[in-house]
C-alpha cells in the first residue's frame, strides 16, 4: 500500500459552529480539513497527462515544482477502494512543473492517463500545536488532534503525542522550547522525524488567520507556507480562551499555574507578559523580564496601550523594575535571572475589557510590543 509523502502538510481549520446544526459543523470542518489538505499537498503530487507508445510518461505536478531527474515516483490508479499501486518511474526529464518518466521493471497495470503520481516517502513529521498569543490554548489542541488524525489517514507518517511527549519529558522541554531550532533537531532526532509543522493562530476581530509553516529541522528552511481565515464564531473565541496549563511531566510548571499570556523575545531579553488587570480606572500589567546573553542596564522609559476603540493610555508614574520605582525605573539585569516589571495605565475607563496594544519603551531598545489582551478583574 502507497503511503503518501509528508513533504507538505494539511493544515487543519475551524468552520462556522451552527448550535442548531451541530451535525452541520462537523461536516464543515471535515470538508476544510480535506481542502486544506489538497491544497497543501499539492507540490508533492501531480498526475498522468499522456501516456506515450513507448511507455513514457507525461507528468503534470499541482505544486509549481517537478522532481530532479533521476529521481523516482510512485504511480497509482485511484479507484473505489482506495488507490492502486501501478508502479515505479524514474524521472528522465524535468522542467517546470513537468516531467517525463518511465515505469520502472515490470507492471502487472499499465498506466493511463489521470493515474495520479507521488513523490517519494520521507521521514516522520512532528505536528507542534498551535499557539495564540505565544500560549497553546485549547484550540490549539483542537487543531492538533484534527490535523494529526487527517494527515495519519492520508498516509502521512506523524509521530503519536504520546511519543512527543515522552521524548519532552526526557530531554525536560515545553512544547514552546521546539520553538529553539537546537532543541527542535534533537527531539526530531530522537523521535527519528526530519520536518515540523508549526503555527500561530491570531485574532483579527471578527475573523481568526491561522498560518503554517512546515520547516526542515537540519536546515530550519521553511518548505511550506500557508495561511487560512475563518469566521471567530463563540466557540472559537471560548477555546481560544482557554490557556493550557502544561503538565508537570513534560517539563512544565505545576497543574494549576497560569501560564503566561504572551512572550516576546527581542535583543537577547526575553519579556513574559503575564497578567493585565483592571480597578478603579487603572489598568495595570505585570511582567517577567530575562536578560538572555549579559548583564547590563535597563531600564523603562516610557509605555502606552490602545483599547478597542483604538483611545490610547499612557503609564504612570508609579511603575517598578525590580525593587526599583518611579515612573521611569532602571535597573541592572544579571544575566538568565529574571525580574518583575510592572506598568500602570492610569485614567482608563471602567468599561475597558481588551488591551489591542501594549507598547514598552526601554532605553536605548526596541520598542515591545503585545496585542490583543483580555483584561482580568
Amino acid at each position: 500500500m502507497l503511503t503518501k509523502p509528508p513533504i507538505l502538510f494539511v493544515i487543519m481549520a475551524i468552520v462556522i459552529f451552527c448550535p442548531t446544526q451541530p451535525v452541520l459543523a462537523a461536516a464543515d470542518l471535515n470538508q476544510a480539513v480535506e481542502e486544506l489538505a489538497s491544497n497543501l499537498n499539492a507540490a508533492s503530487q501531480g498526475k498522468v497527462r499522456q501516456v506515450g507508445d513507448t511507455g513514457l510518461l507525461l507528468i503534470e505536478f499541482e505544486g509549481g515544482g517537478s522532481p530532479a531527474v533521476g529521481s523516482a515516483v510512485e504511480v497509482v490508479r485511484p479507484g473505489a477502494s482506495g488507490e492502486e499501486s501501478i508502479g515505479t518511474a524514474e524521472v528522465i526529464q524535468a522542467r517546470s512543473n513537468k516531467a517525463v518518466a518511465k515505469i520502472m521493471g515490470q507492471s502487472a497495470l499499465s498506466p493511463q492517463v489521470n493515474d495520479r503520481v507521488y513523490l517519494p516517502q520521507g521521514g516522520r513529521v512532528v505536528v507542534v500545536p498551535f499557539t495564540y498569543n505565544q500560549t497553546p490554548t485549547q484550540f490549539s489542541n483542537t487543531l492538533q488532534d484534527k490535523l494529526v488524525t487527517t494527515m495519519v489517514q492520508k498516509g502521512f507518517r506523524v509521530v503519536e503525542r504520546n511519543q512527543l511527549e515522552q521524548v519532552l519529558r526526557e530531554q525536560k522541554l515545553t512544547y514552546s522550547g521546539l520553538f529553539d531550532l537546537k532543541s527542535a533537531k534533537s527531539v526530531g532526532k530522537l523521535l527519528g522525524a526530519g520536518e515540523m509543522v508549526l503555527g500561530t493562530i491570531q485574532d483579527q476581530g471578527n475573523t481568526v488567520a491561522i498560518n503554517a509553516r512546515l520547516v526542515e529541522l537540519e536546515t530550519a528552511d521553511i518548505l511550506k507556507a500557508t495561511e487560512v481565515t475563518l469566521p471567530k464564531t463563540p466557540v472559537i473565541t471560548k477555546e481560544l480562551e482557554q490557556a493550557l496549563t502544561p503538565s508537570p511531566e513534560i517539563g512544565g510548571p505545576p497543574v494549576g499555574v497560569t501560564p503566561p499570556i504572551q512572550t516576546v523575545n527581542e535583543g537577547g531579553i526575553t519579556f513574559t507578559l503575564q497578567t493585565c488587570s483592571k480597578s478603579g480606572g487603572k489598568v495595570t500589567c505585570k511582567f517577567r523580564v530575562t536578560s538572555n546573553e549579559k548583564d547590563q542596564d535597563f531600564g523603562l522609559v516610557g509605555g502606552r496601550i490602545f483599547d478597542e476603540n483604538g483611545e490610547e493610555y499612557k503609564s504612570g508614574s508609579n511603575n517598578k523594575l525590580a525593587n526599583k520605582i518611579g515612573r521611569y525605573p532602571a535597573s541592572y539585569l544579571v544575566a538568565d535571572v529574571p525580574v518583575n516589571l510592572i506598568v500602570g495605565f492610569e485614567e482608563t475607563p471602567p468599561n475597558i475589557n481588551i488591551i489591542s496594544l501594549l507598547e514598552l519603551q526601554f532605553s536605548n531598545f526596541p520598542t515591545i510590543r503585545f496585542r490583543n489582551i483580555t483584561l482580568s478583574k
